[in-house]
């Protein structure tokens, strides 16, 4: 069962209910994809703040393991989220990949700890952009068109993670302050 956090939480609570009442049956397993934070708020919706969530997740799930959010390549540890990008990147956008910038990237993904999920949608709204704007991104060498490729993608990072940036960029000039929660580092 995947996304079990994305449902309703009353839908969510139902669903692991008839899993683990209906669906007993020995030597029957089920596996749960699923963000636990999130589950947890979906029972404190439905059963109140003074419920520990925790508590009554074990009553459903035996086990249970966080996927790492690093791993190691040639004796090296990367983050997943930057790798996975580093994958949709080079199927859709190979060029981009010859950047000298991509130690802003793993640092903009690290600093806002990016899921998996949102690289993808982040990924997917590079892809609207780059056929909205009829952008290749492959004029790369100058550095002045790497800046500014730089600049079109970050645009797309704002829009896809931080709307109240976006609006007020779209209706006036701004102070590198006001970037700072994008960028989680302080200017």
């Amino acid at each position: 069962v995947d996304e079990l956090d994305r449902c309703r939480p009353d839908f969510a609570i139902a669903i692991l209910e008839t899993i683990k009442h209906i669906f007993a049956v020995k030597g029957l397993q089920f596996v749960l994809i699923t963000n636990s934070k999130q589950l947890r708020s979906s029972i404190n919706h439905c059963y109140g703040v003074s419920v520990d969530a925790k508590k009554y997740l074990d009553k459903f799930i035996g086990f249970s393991f966080t996927l790492p959010v690093t791993v190691k390549i040639s004796h090296e540890y990367h983050h997943l989220s930057t790798e996975h990008f580093i994958s949709l990147i080079n199927s859709h956008f190979p060029a981009l990949l010859q950047m000298p910038i991509e130690s802003f990237w793993i640092e903009l993904f690290k600093n806002n700890q990016l899921s998996l999920r949102e690289v993808e949608t982040f990924t997917k709204n590079l892809q609207i952009y780059s056929r909205l704007a009829n952008e290749k991104f492959d004029l790369l060498g100058r550095d002045d068109i790497n800046g500014l490729y730089m600049l079109k993608i970050f645009g797309v990072f704002i829009f896809s993670f931080f709307p109240e940036i976006q609006t007020k960029l779209s209706i006036d000039p701004i102070v590198p302050s006001e970037i700072t929660p994008a960028l989680r580092q302080k200017i």
